[in-house]
């Protein structure tokens, strides 16, 4: 898991508003399980129902979290029309984090990706 103060959470929760009716989408990125920083980025897919990290963007973030020593600790994108559930699959590395918040209601759910039986990631939810 990580530690993310509430400024950053809160700053989460302006973007989804902000991007509303898209959904938004972001990277957390830091060092030692504490997110030191929040990468807002933009949906390459512009859509209400799913969200595509722009590919400059994460060539952009990627680079400075490297300059800085960073580690990608989670992604996080938003919901527009309905709760934060947890997405079907999850793309991402073992052991990394995804947030997924809606911006309708303002709540935050936040997944960690472990390995399954079949060798793909899945999604366990942490309170």
């Amino acid at each position: 898991m990580f530690t993310i103060d509430k400024h950053y959470i809160d700053e989460m929760i302006a973007h989804a508003r902000q991007e509303a009716p898209l959904e938004c989408c972001g990277v957390l990125g830091g060092r030692d399980g504490r997110v030191l920083k929040l990468y807002q980025a933009t949906n390459a897919e512009h859509s209400r129902y799913c969200y595509n990290i722009d590919s400059q963007d994460l060539f952009n973030i990627n680079r400075e979290c490297e300059e800085n020593g960073w580690q990608f600790l989670g992604i996080y994108h938003s919901h527009t029309a309905s709760r934060a559930y947890p997405p079907i699959f999850a793309w991402l590395p073992y052991g990394r984090n995804h947030c997924t918040l809606s911006s309708r209601c303002s709540a935050l759910r936040i997944q960690k990706c472990a390995p399954s039986a079949s060798g793909m990631a899945k999604s366990q939810q942490k309170r």
